[in-house]
């Protein structure tokens, strides 16, 4: 059992926000699950259930846009991080941690990117240090 089901980010443009999200998870394998336009997107696994959403606050209304929320996607090898923070700046996004191994955090392999809308994505991957690219 996972502690979290699923996260929700309550973005101003769910069409923008999907086009970054669509290119970013699919590097690490990411689809969308559900896709209610123009309200949400869900994403997950394939054949999961949609543990990341996209949401406006049309669909929730509850929910109000924020930025600067963090949440962090775990990968198995740090080729997956370095795809995941390619695309990311491909696709606009600032780069707040480069992706490589951090001797600070032993056996971390991670990025964390800035979002068009402003939102923290964190990509990682836990290795020994003699596996680490770069």
């Amino acid at each position: 059992m996972g502690l979290l089901y699923h996260t929700s980010l309550c973005v101003t443009d769910v069409a923008r926000a999907a086009s970054f999200y669509d290119k970013v998870l699919a590097t690490i394998g990411g689809v969308r699950i559900w896709d209610i336009p123009p309200l949400a997107i869900g994403y997950g696994l394939e054949g999961g259930d949609a543990s990341f959403w996209l949401q406006s606050p049309d669909h929730q209304p509850f929910l109000k846009p924020a930025s600067n929320c963090h949440f962090a996607f775990k990968v198995d090898t740090p080729e997956l991080v370095l795809a995941f923070y390619e695309a990311a700046l491909e696709q606009g996004a600032e780069s707040m941690l480069e992706a490589k191994l951090h001797p600070e955090m032993p056996g971390y392999f991670g990025t964390v990117v800035k979002d068009p809308e402003g939102h923290l994505p964190e990509c990682f991957a836990i290795v020994k240090e003699a596996e680490g690219t770069g």
